[in-house]
């Protein structure tokens, strides 16, 4: 029941490990579904601005509380504890999304409104 939508612009080029780019974008893409509502949304968007590549990874969902965002991207580390029982996940994909986005010095920057949702925003800068 979940929505995915995408908008990826054209002719953006990165140079990078293809195996992690796919690891990084799948770990994103996996904590979306996770922490989706069960008839909700996820935005995918990549885009250039100025000297800039951004990928953004939006869901409506539960939100993370802003005392939360920092150690979400800590292994092990879970928001909802009794969802991720439940899918069996272990709290590490952001974890990997941290470490590949340190090695391709990538920012990381979290929004999030409780009930609302949370965005994932990985920038570059050229």
């Amino acid at each position: 029941g979940i929505r995915i939508d995408y908008n990826v612009k054209p002719d953006i080029h990165f140079t990078g490990d293809k195996d992690k780019i796919i690891q990084l974008l799948t770990a994103l893409i996996e904590n979306a579904i996770s922490y989706c509502n069960a008839d909700g949304l996820i935005r995918v968007s990549l885009e250039k601005c100025n000297r800039k590549i951004q990928l953004s990874v939006y869901n409506t969902g539960i939100g993370v509380k802003e005392d939360e965002r920092e150690l979400i991207f800590e292994r092990f580390y879970r928001v909802d504890k009794v969802r991720d029982r439940k899918n069996e996940h272990h709290g590490l994909g952001l974890s990997i999304v941290k470490h590949i986005a340190q090695l391709y010095e990538i920012q990381i920057e979290v929004s999030s409104e409780l009930g609302e949702g949370s965005c994932f925003r990985l920038i570059r800068h050229k």
